[in-house]
């Protein structure tokens, strides 16, 4: 999962953001997984 940012407005928060949407994402898969092993 990329996300493209303007390099003008945000240049070095776009990274760490792209990152933390990566991680939030992968806890939401992995809660939705473990929620219907457990149905």
């Amino acid at each position: 999962m990329h996300y493209k940012f303007p390099q003008e407005t945000v240049s070095t928060s776009a990274g760490s953001l792209s990152s933390m949407i990566d991680i939030v994402f992968l806890l939401i898969i992995f809660f939705v997984v473990t929620a219907s092993f457990d149905q």
